[in-house]
């Protein structure tokens, strides 16, 4: 962002994704463990989804939003959002289908890529 000076930066999910499959797991986390660590960063995602439905596609969806969010918070990506119109993009894609879901910036939702 800083050198390069991307005009977008795409933060790709993807189904079928193990993080979100251990995320999801009722278990005890080792502090000690980088997988666990790695694991914990999906927390927030976690505490918005509802429970019942398809948890792991919400999670994968959830955890793009985050990430989006995250990146929004420094404030070189804030300073090259305001100066040239950074773009920051979120998809997810479908593993066993071949499917790309683009995040609707202004309704929050997934949608199809035709």
């Amino acid at each position: 962002v800083k050198n390069l000076k991307v005009e977008t930066v795409l933060v790709l999910g993807h189904a079928q994704c193990g993080g979100v499959a251990a995320a999801l797991e009722e278990r005890p986390r080792d502090p000690h463990s980088f997988l666990d660590a790695w694991i914990s960063l999906l927390d927030t995602a976690k505490s918005r989804i509802p429970e019942g439905g398809d948890r792991m596609s919400e999670l994968e969806h959830e955890s793009i939003r985050v990430t989006l969010e995250n990146l929004a918070t420094f404030p070189f990506v804030q300073d090259a959002m305001k100066s040239r119109g950074l773009n920051l993009i979120g998809m997810r894609y479908g593993v066993a289908d071949g499917g790309l879901e683009l995040l609707n910036t202004v309704t929050g939702v997934f949608e199809p890529v035709l």
